[in-house]
């Protein structure tokens, strides 16, 4: 709002109501995610030169959570014998902010015995989350927790945790985001206690854009990560996102595996103080060669500056891509390394900035998907065991699910297992398997390799694989429309939303994810899909389509409208499966999965690298 003409006097007041709906005014829209101290910004051209000041005193508000518009309920995805795991319980409004403005007493049903597990839970008033530390179990099975209201109405289910006798833990985290020193909102103690306290993960890391970095907050932050951080616990790395532009090789995040070292920027183009540019990395080749001698991760991501991996990459560094965060899904970050010989992980994080690691909803923005989470499978809850974790490549990461995904390659005869890439070290360790998991590096006389998977998720399994704008209507005649469901609908001011009983309309967006409905239809002999969209338009008999897609090519980077029928009741939550693979000869062959469940959410295995000999 600008207001001008004439003068004020000393004295004069303006008086602005915002929000105003006696004169039919459809009131204020507001941010969709809370903030304590939301400001309306006031400047004025005090010397009418057109020179506008702040003035010293604005008003501000806080904005809250809404009332409560689902529960959640958290555990990890698996856990050894005998080994203490919490249970994560709060209740969130319509746009996935953590509310205070729930009361109940839940009752908590296991499928599988729990030690320390109480039957009831009274969830006060005035909390924004609940956490119920050092549950047990103490023989092998799948744990699955309800969480029912005194009506015995399901409000959450938690799960699946597998527990098992041996092998790695799973530990999740998301590792890339960051708060309103930079570009964001709350504080980087909110950040750290968000993440710790609200979305319950086990690892994280802050990661601001390194031109907004002065050397006070890069210490502040340093000083935080190490207060937050505790071994067995909740693993904290300092770090930051170099923010370079594509050209000079994108966006990357940097972390260590200790406090203290030097902070390489992209730039100083926010920053006052200049007085430190020599230590500046302009290039992402640059980047790497400064950080050498550092004990440090680094990954690749699609950001506001996507990542030009074929520019710069070093192997003993960057150990993973980034394919999946809020900015959407970009599977094509870790594929258009496989020609050129990258042998990287698969992680997924939020690259949030609304202060909400692990729980980062897209809200009333251009952002269409929700923020994403790793898997790092490990023994050790540590920096070092992390760290050990990625320069394996043994995680996996989601679109925000917890979901338990297994891949394992086997062999007839003993092949090569390499512990280190061979193309980046010279004289990698290697010893002799049968048996790899996800993110390893094997070489086989084999033609062909027997893969494995076992999967346990939330929700229905929908299919097991190896930003644009989107307006339609989907007409469906000669049937009715019974009942239609949102699929990955995150932004609720855009339109999806049955027309009667005919028709479903959409105003959505996708940015490399996917979104859509599932109806359910009263058929009649007749029945038709007319479907039209500003990407094409699809008609098809609804006797033709069954669980295979049917595919529109919609042009541009594999957009598509897939159309296919679900089963109408579908149990399979998990599921354990192997088949032969056969081996192209003289390159690598990178072997991983895509899972996507009924209601949306998707999941990547870092790939097992099959070299043949």
């Amino acid at each position: 709002m600008k207001l001008h003409g004439g003068y004020l006097s000393e004295g004069d007041t303006i008086t602005i109501i915002f929000g105003d709906r006696s004169g039919g005014s459809p009131g204020m829209k507001l941010q969709t995610f809370c903030e304590p101290g939301f400001e309306f910004k006031v400047l004025a051209d005090v010397c009418a030169v057109g020179h506008y000041f702040p003035l010293p005193e604005t008003p501000h508000i806080s904005i809250v959570p809404g009332e409560v518009h689902e529960w959640k309920a958290v555990l990890p995805s698996l856990r050894r014998i005998g080994e203490p795991f919490r249970l994560g319980l709060k209740a969130e409004d319509l746009w996935g902010n953590p509310t205070d403005r729930a009361c109940e007493t839940l009752f908590l049903e296991s499928s599988h015995p729990v030690q320390g597990l109480p039957e009831t839970v009274s969830y006060p008033l005035g909390k924004k989350s609940l956490v119920l530390e050092g549950l047990v179990v103490e023989k092998p099975g799948v744990v699955r927790i309800l969480v029912k209201s005194e009506e015995e109405k399901v409000l959450a289910e938690a799960g699946p945790l597998l527990i098992q006798e041996e092998g790695f833990s799973g530990y999740w985290g998301d590792l890339h985001g960051q708060s309103g020193e930079t570009i964001g909102l709350t504080t980087s103690r909110q950040y750290f206690d968000f993440a710790r306290n609200k979305s319950f993960l086990d690892v994280t890391s802050h990661q601001a854009n390194d031109f907004q970095v002065n050397n006070a907050f890069w210490k502040y932050l340093n000083q935080l990560t190490e207060e937050y951080h505790e071994d067995g616990r909740f693993v904290v790395f300092p770090g930051y996102e170099w923010s370079g532009n594509t050209a000079v090789g994108g966006d990357r995040n940097v972390f260590f595996r200790d406090e203290g070292r030097q902070i390489r920027r992209s730039s100083h183009a926010l920053l006052s103080d200049r007085s430190d540019l020599e230590t500046d990395a302009p290039t992402a080749s640059k980047l790497f060669e400064a950080l050498q001698e550092e004990d440090c991760v680094v990954y690749a991501h699609v950001g506001g500056r996507y990542a030009d991996i074929s520019q710069a990459h070093d192997p003993r560094l960057e150990t993973a891509m980034e394919i999946h965060s809020a900015w959407g899904t970009f599977e094509w970050l870790l594929t258009d390394g496989f020609p050129l010989g990258h042998r990287s992980g698969v992680v997924c994080n939020s690259d949030g900035h609304k202060g909400r690691p692990g729980a980062s909803y897209p809200g009333a923005a251009t952002f269409g998907a929700y923020g994403g989470l790793t898997c790092f499978l490990t023994n050790d809850l540590t920096r070092d065991g992390i760290f050990e974790c990625l320069r394996s490549r043994h995680h996996y990461g989601t679109t925000g699910c917890r979901m338990h995904l297994e891949v394992k390659a086997h062999f007839k005869e003993q092949a090569i297992f390499y512990h280190q890439d061979p193309k980046a070290y010279r004289d990698p360790r290697t010893s002799k398997v049968r048996e790899v998991m996800m993110g390893d590096i094997v070489e086989t006389r084999e033609n062909e390799v027997m893969l494995s998977l076992k999967i346990l998720a939330h929700a229905p399994l929908e299919r097991v694989e190896r930003q644009t704008s989107w307006k339609g209507r989907a007409d469906f005649r000669h049937c009715r429309i019974l009942k239609m469901k949102k699929i990955n609908a995150w932004n609720h001011e855009k339109r999806l939303q049955t027309c009667g009983t005919k028709s479903v309309e959409w105003d959505a967006v996708t940015t490399g994810n996917f979104g859509g409905f599932d109806v359910w239809l009263e058929e009649g002999d007749n029945a038709e899909l007319d479907l039209a969209s500003n990407h094409g338009s699809l008609r098809i008999p609804l006797n033709q389509i069954d669980l295979e897609d049917h595919v529109l090519d919609a042009g541009g980077l594999e957009r598509q409208i897939r159309v296919f029928r679900l089963p109408e009741i579908n149990p399979h939550r998990e599921i354990e499966h192997h088949l032969q693979i056969p081996l192209k000869p003289n390159q690598d062959n990178p072997l991983w999965v895509c899972v996507t469940t009924e209601d949306g959410f998707q999941a990547w295995s870092s790939p097992i690298f099959v070299i043949p000999s």
